[in-house]
């Protein structure tokens, strides 16, 4: 069988992590489960639990039983249900010092270190994608500024959500690893993994057999380093069974269909309610397909544009495919977006403007309307379906373009006998 072109096959890599970003873009628009409501503004909320937890441990209690409930009682003056506790019990010992802090002051805190995380990590990440070209680190770093009020960085400040960490946290680990510093990327990544448990796979883009074991070893060995230490606190203050809780409920998080969940298995459970039934085994194989084409790319992966463009889709599957994800962590986007305008740069002007597109149609995907001036902007963008009209045209845009690439082989430059590419004009 005659092999593949290596030109033909990052073609099909690129198109394959477009389509996923249009996919993405079609998941979030228009409300295709009728989830889509206002809400008044309850600054912090996600962050509140956060808080509560974080408190659970201090005083040696079970954040994943009937203690998290009491205390977040006590502490913020609301029940919250400990069976919604989905973060491993790492990243509540993370977050212990932020309770020296009243509950309000330690949500700014924690929202200013996320903004600042997010802007270092996305405009250095920018610099390494773009070769270190220096304009490109200020560019990183006014799409970051840009993304900060919009609609889905609103909303993650809102609700003192993580998305906004953890992009840049995954931002500075691709770029530290890309600029041979593997302990800050392994402690990065670890950071992130604590954040949303999904990243520790990211490291199939950083084990790579073909690159220098040595160092690919040093960013597991931070990463796996920052978890252990962060869960053997967890068993210094609130002994095993904390830990024990965490997987009782990683096994038992639900495919949430209406409640503002964007994820593929969601909206397939929502158009089809009859298969509920069998939503869990769904969701579960999916994630794992998805984890497996995406780990067997990674870790084969030979050149540099290929490990970044993996990266990329590494997380985009994992934000596709979970049980629930909602729009506005689809901030973590962000990188994907920037790995393929990295990529099509020189391509057709077609497919520059569906990624462009797509871009700029992330900045409009928030979630909840928190304020006025947002409230046109969800009518118009979201509601009536002009979001859904930007993912459809750039996929349209983006399968022409890769129809183009991924012609027969007779439409192809001709090879040598010895199967080398031809040379670029």
């Amino acid at each position: 069988m005659t092999s593949i072109p290596a030109e033909r096959r990052s073609s099909r890599l690129l198109i394959g992590l477009l389509v996923l970003l249009a996919v993405n873009a079609l998941l979030c628009n228009p409300d295709w489960v009728g989830c889509y409501q206002s809400l008044a503004p309850r600054a912090g909320l996600d962050f509140f639990r956060f808080y509560c937890a974080a408190w659970t441990l201090r005083v040696g209690q079970n954040v994943y039983g009937e203690a998290f409930e009491a205390v977040s009682r006590q502490v913020s003056g609301q029940l919250m249900v400990a069976g919604e506790n989905y973060h491993p019990p790492g990243w509540y010992a993370l977050l212990l010092p932020f309770t020296s802090q009243p509950m309000r002051p330690a949500t700014v805190l924690f929202e200013a270190l996320s903004c600042c995380i997010f802007l270092f990590g996305v405009s250095w990440f920018t610099a390494v994608l773009f070769d270190n070209w220096k304009p490109a680190r200020w560019a990183g770093l006014g799409i970051a500024l840009a993304v900060i009020p919009s609609p889905i960085g609103v909303d993650n400040l809102a609700l003192g959500n993580v998305g906004l960490l953890c992009t840049g946290l995954l931002g500075i680990t691709y770029a530290a690893a890309m600029q041979r510093r593997p302990t800050a990327a392994g402690v990065a990544l670890g950071v992130a993994a604590l954040s949303k448990v999904y990243p520790i796979l990211l490291l199939g883009s950083f084990l790579n057999p073909q690159r220098q074991t040595r160092r690919a070893g040093q960013v597991a060995i931070a990463a796996l380093t920052t978890l252990l230490l962060a869960h053997l606190l967890v068993l210094g203050l609130a002994g095993p069974d904390t830990l024990s809780g965490f997987f009782t409920s990683a096994l038992g998080v639900p495919v949430k269909t209406g409640d503002h969940s964007l994820t593929l298995p969601a909206v397939l459970l929502g158009f089809f309610p009859q298969w509920s039934d069998w939503g869990q085994l769904l969701s579960r194989g999916m994630l794992l397909a998805g984890a497996a084409v995406y780990l067997g790319g990674a870790l084969k992966a030979r050149s540099q544009p290929a490990r970044r463009v993996w990266f990329a889709v590494g997380i985009l599957v994992f934000q596709t495919l979970t049980p629930f994800c909602w729009a506005y962590q689809r901030a973590l986007n962000l990188l994907p977006l920037l790995v393929a305008l990295r990529e099509v740069r020189a391509a057709r002007p077609a497919v520059s403007a569906a990624a462009l597109a797509l871009t700029a149609g992330m900045l409009l995907e928030g979630d909840l309307v928190w304020t006025v001036w947002m409230r046109p902007v969800h009518i118009g963008y979201r509601q009536a379906g002009l979001g859904a009209l930007v993912g459809l045209v750039g996929l349209l845009g983006l399968m022409r373009h890769g129809w183009n690439l991924l012609s027969p082989p007779g439409n192809m430059p001709a090879t040598s006998k010895t199967g080398a590419e031809p040379p670029p004009p």
